[in-house]
């Protein structure tokens, strides 16, 4: 009896992603949440805060210390939103773009932060601006992130610092 040939040959499909299908996901998807959540609640209170002064009548002080907050609010929503734009461009130099941009929000939060402080001291305002802490914190957690993550590095070809 001869041997029966092969007529089914089993499929060579690889089992992982190519670059071209991987989407974002795990921590770079939660990165890309808190951007959006950022400046969407950025946006929802300023749309509802000022009707609101505008019906209960706030003082001039009152108006003040709203622009205050507003301003103190900016680079973080800034940045978010710049981040956000570039966080779906599948490119070698995003992670160093996004690191850069995550150093400037945090840098433009003292900047202001220091001005309102004098603010504060001057009595211009009457509410101490928020601690930087959390701005610094933010920027540790998520550099190192974009410096040592498999993901951004399957992603965009490279991580933050680390050319390839």
């Amino acid at each position: 009896m001869e041997p029966k040939e092969n007529i089914y040959k089993s499929p060579k499909a690889a089992l992982v992603e190519e670059k071209g299908e991987e989407k974002i996901g795990g921590w770079l998807r939660f990165f890309q949440i808190i951007n959006i959540l950022g400046v969407v609640i950025f946006v929802v209170i300023f749309a509802l805060a000022i009707p609101i002064m505008l019906i209960i009548g706030g003082s001039p002080g009152d108006w003040i210390d709203m622009g205050a907050v507003l301003v103190e609010s900016l680079p973080a929503v800034i940045f978010s939103i710049l981040i956000l734009k570039r966080l779906g461009l599948r490119s070698e130099g995003t992670p160093n773009v996004i690191t850069k941009y995550i150093a400037l929000g945090a840098l433009s939060s003292v900047v202001v932060a220091a001005g309102l402080y004098f603010a504060y001291n001057g009595g211009h305002i009457s509410e101490k601006p928020s601690s930087v802490l959390g701005s610094f914190v933010y920027y540790l957690i998520w550099t190192s992130y974009f410096k040592r993550s498999k993901r951004v590095h399957s992603f965009y070809g490279a991580n933050s610092g680390n050319e390839t």
